[in-house]
């Protein structure tokens, strides 16, 4: 019997916290400071996310601001030397 209980808890424990991260999850979407944000949910090697964390902790700012400074630059990079239509064609634009 005691058995029995103790799956019940562990049930009702995993449910209660998927429950709480669906809450977090929403709270956080409402929470966030501008409107043309997205949530990214992905695995990267360990040794990525230990870079973003130095990197992060390098530049005194969170793992998220140094994401999309990171992800910026790239673009800068990538995109600096593009001619008009290849701008264009790059950011999906017709013409």
């Amino acid at each position: 019997m005691r058995s029995k209980a103790n799956k019940g808890r562990r049930r009702a424990r995993a449910a209660s916290g998927a429950e709480r991260q669906a809450a977090y999850r929403r709270r956080h979407l409402d929470e966030i400071d501008t409107l043309d944000s997205a949530r990214l949910n992905m695995i990267v090697s360990t040794a990525t996310k230990r870079a973003l964390e130095r990197l992060a902790l390098r530049y005194a700012v969170t793992q998220r601001e140094m994401l999309q400074r990171i992800v910026e630059e790239a673009e800068r990079t990538a995109t600096g030397d593009l001619s008009s239509s290849e701008l264009r064609r790059y950011y999906g634009a017709t013409g």
